[in-house]
């Protein structure tokens, strides 16, 4: 099984820079339904990277586990537009024939991997604050943070791995339709 995941791994990343001139970005929706999928997992990644660099008062530390919680049901419930949105990225046929397990298993490794290798100890308390002060948000609007916080990075031509996000629209429509905030 190891084997098979590393093999499709190499084939989508071969893919993913064959294709890389040619991608095209992935709509804001899109894009969210991945942020709110990996939100459990990026806040346990982030409290594992963290831990040892925290004092055990801080939000991480004490209240990481009930916050990656908090947004499970949500990550659960957006799992079948994320699966859409991995694929496109992803850029290769193979991609749709992976199974879900397969395809959440490389979502959670991508996710792991690239804040594991971003943050550091340093970094840590700041990440904390971070977390303190929009885990109370509810689940879309901090996908929604997260997001546009990725599009300013790419408007100023700073690549955040795979997730290219569409721009957004300049004339003052709202770029996401109000959901029910849970």
């Amino acid at each position: 099984i190891v084997r098979s995941f590393v093999i499709v791994a190499c084939l989508m990343a071969n893919a993913n820079a064959a294709h890389a001139q040619a991608r095209s970005c992935l709509p804001r929706g899109d894009a969210m339904s991945l942020v709110i999928y990996a939100l459990p997992g990026l806040v346990t990644t982030m409290r594992q990277k963290c831990l040892s660099a925290l004092p055990a008062t801080s939000t991480l530390s004490q209240a990481g586990p009930l916050i990656a919680a908090r947004y499970q049901p949500d990550s659960d419930a957006a799992w079948p537009e994320a699966k859409t949105a991995f694929i496109k990225i992803a850029q290769t046929p193979v991609a749709g024939l992976l199974s879900d397990s397969v395809r959440k298993a490389l979502i959670r490794s991508t996710i792991e991997q690239s804040v594991s290798s971003q943050i550091k100890p340093a970094d840590c308390p700041h990440v904390d604050q971070i977390i303190n002060d929009l885990h109370p948000l509810p689940t879309r609007n901090l996908a929604s943070v997260v997001i546009s916080f990725v599009q300013i990075s790419e408007t100023r031509g700073k690549r955040n791995g795979q997730l290219n996000v569409c721009a957004a629209p300049s004339n003052g429509t709202p770029v996401v339709s109000p959901a029910p905030n849970r």
